[in-house]
């Protein structure tokens, strides 16, 4: 399934919007340590929490780290290492640039301001958001509540068997209640479902770009809160597979947010019940679907059963992308983050068949494992990420097919997690468990025979306090 980004490299930093109403102030170094400014989707801050590093909050509460890296009298200048961006604070303005170009370009309006008077956003609940998004032009489909939460549940008791399976402690998966019921917001849309999923032209992608911001502050912030929302966007024409206008992303944005977004055909009768245990039996129902195909099965007339492992095993897939977590086919058919959820049902047998049992991978679990959202000992004060540097520990050369890092990473509250991951396979190809506040090693990891050319790892390295640093390292494989 495809992962996408919530925002661009420079995350929704607007180019220069103009206010007359900031004044600066005196740039004294014992004031100069939140910065203040507005950009078209609302206030933002950036504010110093140690002698080294800061944080940036955008409007919606995404959190971005950065190193402080000078200082002068005119500006303080910042860096991330993850995006390879550069910023410059002044007394009434900030500029930015991108890696080694020399070009600094305007980008907000703003002030210094005195951290100490802030209002601090809310903290996120740590519960799950469930949305179901309903056009201009649609209608919701009926017991649309019940069936969410049947949705929910298989995903739920996924990864609850694969945390038990690991003997990994965790409270599992937890949903905004409310009157003893998880809660699913009924989200009308401001237009028809053509205006979202731009037919006959689909774009999964536009859906994302015009869906999201309709949700409503009173339902989630997507920088703080973990959003999964069923669209009523898909059409009843013919498709090369499922529905046209189908759509299923995810992404993380922060520590605290992170969007899944899914076509509601799912929740069609066809394929969703309203009790778990009827749901159960409709996973081992090979009618045949007449005129659709499944993606999983790529037949005509796909068995209903593919339908239900294609749908529902998509949102435990994106929602593995909203917690932070990359696509991983080593092992493809058992894999949730490869293509193992369309084989989901071999996870509701009696009894169930361990070898059969779709999975995280090792690597992608104990990542997971430090999400806030399942993490029973999560640091919820802590909001530095980790801080890491990657380095090529020997050349590379076409054909070998293992390739050396050494790794250096500091926490302020601890490491927990390593993984590593290879856009050249899309795939997940090593990490490990981290203790301790520093860290320093090699690391040897199995790839595929390597092609002469550039060559790219990325490290996602996350803390006791579920936040997740993601650094990329360049190489070139010679002859």
């Amino acid at each position: 399934m495809l992962r996408v980004s919530l925002v661009s490299l420079v995350a929704g930093l607007v180019l220069f919007v103009c206010r007359t109403d900031i004044k600066a102030a005196a740039p004294a170094d014992q004031t100069r340590r939140a910065w203040l400014y507005h950009a078209s989707d609302g206030d933002g801050v950036f504010t110093k929490e140690n002698d080294n590093q800061w944080i940036e909050e955008g409007s919606g509460g995404t959190q971005f780290q950065f190193e402080e890296a000078a200082r002068t009298a005119g500006y303080i200048e910042l860096f991330d290492p993850g995006r390879k961006m550069w910023l410059r604070l002044y007394s009434d303005h900030a500029e930015w640039r991108q890696g080694e170009q020399p070009q600094w370009n305007g980008l907000y309006r703003g002030r210094w301001v005195d951290a100490a008077k802030l209002t601090r956003r809310a903290k996120s609940d740590c519960r799950i958001r469930l949305v179901y998004f309903v056009p201009t032009d649609r209608q919701p489909t009926p017991e649309y509540a019940k069936k969410i939460r049947v949705v929910m549940q298989i995903v739920s008791e996924l990864y609850r068997q694969d945390f038990e399976a690991r003997r990994i402690p965790s409270p599992g998966l937890r949903f905004q209640i409310q009157h003893n019921e998880v809660v699913v917001h009924l989200v009308r849309g401001s237009h028809t479902a053509a205006f979202y999923n731009d037919a006959p032209n689909y774009d999964p992608q536009n859906q994302w770009k015009k869906i999201l911001p309709e949700i409503p502050p009173s339902v989630g912030a997507l920088g703080k809160n973990l959003i999964v929302v069923f669209a009523e966007t898909y059409d009843s024409g013919p498709a090369a597979f499922e529905w046209p206008g189908g759509v299923a992303l995810g992404n993380r944005s922060s520590a605290d947010g992170g969007v899944g977004l899914f076509s509601a055909w799912i929740l069609r009768p066809e394929f969703c019940a309203t009790t778990v245990p009827r749901q159960k039996e409709l996973l081992f129902d090979a009618t045949p679907i007449e005129g659709r195909t499944a993606l999983g099965h790529g037949r005509p007339n796909s068995p209903r059963f593919e339908f239900i492992e294609d749908g529902f095993g998509a949102v435990a897939h994106e929602l593995g992308h909203a917690m932070g977590l990359p696509h991983d086919h080593r092992q493809d058919h058992l894999e949730i983050m490869g293509n193992g959820f369309r084989n989901l049902r071999w996870n509701f047998t009696t009894p169930l068949d361990p070898g059969r049992r779709v999975r995280f991978s090792d690597d992608n679990a104990r990542l997971l494992a430090t999400s806030r959202y399942l993490a029973p000992d999560a640091v919820l004060t802590d909001r530095l990420a980790p801080t890491v540097a990657l380095r090529w520990a020997a050349p590379l050369h076409a054909g070998d097919t293992t390739v050396r890092l050494s790794v250096t990473a500091s926490d302020n509250e601890g490491l927990r997690a390593l993984l590593f991951f290879t856009p050249a396979e899309d795939s997940v190809v090593g990490g490990r468990s981290l203790a301790g506040k520093t860290i320093a090693f090699d690391e040897s990891l199995s790839v595929k025979p390597l092609k002469p050319g550039p060559f790219w790892l990325e490290a996602y390295v996350a803390d006791a306090g579920g936040n997740l640093s993601r650094l990329e390292i360049k190489g070139t494989v010679e002859p």
